[in-house]
């Protein structure tokens, strides 16, 4: 077929190799993804610290509460 050797074919490669795109600064990118992403991995840090000491509160703070050494109000 007369079009799939145009469309497959050098033709084709040459057209797309022939054009021009405009990339941005590299640094601005990942300056951009940065900004885009450090907030979402301090939330994880910070959720990851809390599933951390939760554990160790509770195991603290239960043997009180069912002793009456602690009461909650």
């Amino acid at each position: 077929m007369k079009w799939m050797d145009n469309y497959y074919g050098f033709e084709f490669i040459d057209h797309i190799l022939s054009l021009n795109f405009a990339l941005p600064n590299e640094n601005t990118l990942l300056e951009k993804a940065a900004n885009l992403f450090n907030p979402i991995f301090y939330k994880v840090a910070l959720g990851q610290q809390e599933n951390h000491h939760l554990p160790q509160l509770r195991n603290w703070l239960l043997p009180m509460l069912m002793n009456g050494q602690v009461t909650v109000q």
